[in-house]
């Protein structure tokens, strides 16, 4: 499975002091906790998730608006939540399981494995300035 990136637009996102919001965003650690949703929705039989741009700016939209800035401790308990969830289904994976497809954006199928060692990684690298800012603070 190739190990490429889904593109992302620019200008999008919403978390972080670009976004005039707190480093703190209510999205900072739901990025997770979706993965986790991605990966639950799969192994349940529901086929992979298709992702699609609008519909996360929409929830980090709504998201936004409906629950006030979360603390430092809520975020991480939110992201340590998220990732012990997709820990415990992928743990009992085999590797062929963990090949499977699970996410699709456009046309790029992102596998279990792609998940976990890509997306993930890549969803936290890109609130890693916000986060780090935040905890010096």
């Amino acid at each position: 499975m190739p190990r490429a990136r889904p593109t992302r637009r620019s200008g999008s996102g919403s978390a972080g002091p670009k976004g005039g919001r707190s480093r703190w965003s209510p999205t900072t650690s739901r990025g997770f906790d979706r993965v986790a949703s991605f990966i639950e929705e799969a192994v349940s039989g529901n086929g992979p998730h298709r992702y699609s741009w609008d519909e996360t700016h929409a929830l980090n939209a709504k998201i936004a608006d409906e629950h006030s800035l979360p603390t430092r401790d809520e975020v991480v308990a939110t992201a340590r939540e998220s990732i012990e969830r997709v820990r415990s289904v992928v743990s009992r994976m085999s590797d062929a399981e963990l090949a499977e497809v699970a996410f699709i954006n456009g046309s790029f199928p992102g596998n279990f494995d792609w998940l976990v060692r890509t997306l993930m990684p890549q969803h936290a690298d890109g609130h890693l300035a916000s986060i780090v800012a935040a905890l010096a603070d």
